[in-house]
């Protein structure tokens, strides 16, 4: 049987060996919560973090949670009673990205996630799915096609209170432009959430060197990884007015 440790290692391997794009990350915890918070602060358009654009749906950045705060995203645990806390051992930091930070409302905002050149690999992470939650994830062409696609509910696989439940798509070209994240559930009273740990990689363009798709098991222990520290994290960073 192979340790944890093995299979960390052989998940590095296929991670590093399967692209000459190295694999990039937005966590939120660089650059400095100032930073974002004054980007916010000035109402931009989008927030450009190492490669990734993050807009909201009809326009709009989203905006910057962290735990030990006032509720800016969700109830976490116990019994949903703490603002803004991950259930211990989720790897996701103190601090994500929500929609307005306003949890009670009528509508969610949803969330568009561009990359500034074509993907074939990304992921990321929703916080809190519960409660007649629910979230449609969508892989999109540069044309804005739907090229994949996945639902992640309350029954998900690592879904509930505080918890950070994996979503990824793994194409066998560079075919992914943008990643739009929208919320179909059915509670909009008390409805909580954030999004984070995005990552994104290449498809190498060889024919006699094709790249080895990952299981989705391989993608949730990487987003661990990434959350840990164990992959390095992107500071490049730009705001856009």
């Amino acid at each position: 049987m192979k340790t944890i440790a093995s299979l960390v290692g052989a998940l590095c391997v296929v991670a590093a060996s399967s692209s000459t794009f190295a694999m990039r990350l937005v966590d939120f915890e660089q650059p400095s919560p100032a930073v974002l918070s004054q980007a916010q602060s000035v109402n931009v358009a989008q927030l450009i973090l190492n490669g990734m654009t993050f807009e909201l749906e009809g326009g709009g950045a989203p905006q910057l949670a962290e735990t030990g705060g006032d509720c800016t995203a969700f109830w976490g645990p116990l019994n949903s009673t703490q603002a803004d806390l991950p259930m211990p051992g989720e790897n996701v930091g103190v601090r994500f990205i929500t929609d307005d930070g306003i949890i009670a409302g009528n509508s969610v905002a949803n969330l568009i996630v561009t990359y500034e050149s074509a993907v074939g690999r990304v992921g990321g992470m929703i916080l809190d799915i519960d409660y007649s939650e629910a979230w449609r994830i969508e892989a999109r062409s540069a044309l804005g096609t739907i090229l994949d696609s996945m639902i992640l509910d309350e029954t998900s696989d690592h879904a509930g209170d505080g918890l950070a439940t994996s979503w990824h798509f793994d194409r066998a070209t560079n075919d992914i432009f943008s990643v739009r994240i929208a919320y179909i559930g059915t509670n909009f009273e008390s409805r909580g959430f954030a999004w984070d740990n995005f990552m994104s990689d290449e498809v190498p363009p060889t024919v006699s060197n094709p790249a080895v798709p990952l299981p989705p098991a391989a993608w949730s222990i990487l987003a661990t990884m990434a959350g840990a520290g164990v992959i390095a994290r992107g500071r490049k960073v730009a705001v856009r007015v």
